[in-house]
C-alpha cells in the first residue's frame, strides 16, 4: 500500500533502490585506488562530452583559430562551474 503523503514517483525509487541494492553495494567493495581511477575517468569524459558538445552543435568552424577559442571559453566555463562545486 502506498502511503498517500509520499509521491508515487519517491515509491518506485525507493523500489527500485530496494530490488537493485547487490549491484549498488558491489561498488563499495572495490578497493579506493580503484574508485578513484573510476571518478577521474567520469571526470575525463565529462571533459570530453563537453568539447563534443561545443564542436559538434557549431557545425563549421571558419579556422583552427575559432576552434581553440570556443574550447577555451568552455573550459573557463567548466572551471567556474566545479570550482563551485560542493565538496
Amino acid at each position: 500500500m502506498i502511503n498517500s503523503k509520499k509521491p508515487l514517483f519517491l515509491h518506485s525509487y525507493f523500489i527500485i533502490y530496494k530490488r537493485h541494492w547487490g549491484y549498488i553495494e558491489q561498488l563499495f567493495e572495490y578497493p579506493s585506488t580503484i574508485r578513484k581511477t573510476k571518478y577521474t575517468t567520469n571526470a575525463v569524459e565529462s571533459v570530453h562530452s563537453s568539447f563534443r558538445k561545443v564542436t559538434k552543435g557549431k557545425g563549421a568552424f571558419p579556422n583552427e583559430k575559432a576552434v581553440i577559442k570556443a574550447i577555451y571559453l568552455r573550459i573557463q566555463d567548466m572551471y567556474t562551474k566545479w570550482n563551485n562545486r560542493p565538496i
